[in-house]
């Protein structure tokens, strides 16, 4: 009866590190899974969820053709995460150096003159549904 008792732990054992080696592993990263959930078209001419805003600032409009209500899910400025969370946050967000607006499908993002000297960064978390989205702004000094 020992033996038995032993033979089953050991299954049950093994068992767990095969699930958790499996489950824990995944080819895509998070960016990856990012770029698969949003499509976006902007008037931005690179990578929309990766905009590089001169210092002198401007105003950049973005649309989701896939998802037709988003909302703020996160906001995290200069590496300090500001708001987090999964309720709805809002539809506009006015900090010292941005505003950002959400309508429907569209994120409209407007960028102050950096007058600071130094690089800003500024990441806004989108959820529509189920999925999430990232937009990184970077702002040259």
């Amino acid at each position: 009866m020992n033996m038995n008792k032993f033979k089953n732990v050991s299954f049950a054992a093994l068992l767990l590190v095969i699930l958790t080696t499996v489950f824990s592993c995944s080819k895509n990263t998070i960016d990856d899974i990012h770029r698969t959930t949003f499509k976006w078209t902007s008037d931005y001419t690179g990578d929309p969820r990766n905009i590089t805003v001169p210092a002198e600032g401007g105003t950049y409009k973005l649309v989701c053709t896939n998802y037709q209500t988003l909302r703020f899910a996160r906001k995290t400025v200069d590496d300090s995460s500001v708001i987090y969370g999964e309720e709805v946050i809002s539809t506009a967000i006015l900090g010292k150096w941005f505003t950002a607006e959400l309508t429907g499908n569209t994120l409209t993002i407007t960028i102050k003159p950096n007058t600071t000297g130094k690089i800003r960064k500024l990441i806004f978390g989108i959820r529509a549904d189920d999925a999430v989205d990232r937009v990184k702004i970077t702002q040259e000094k």
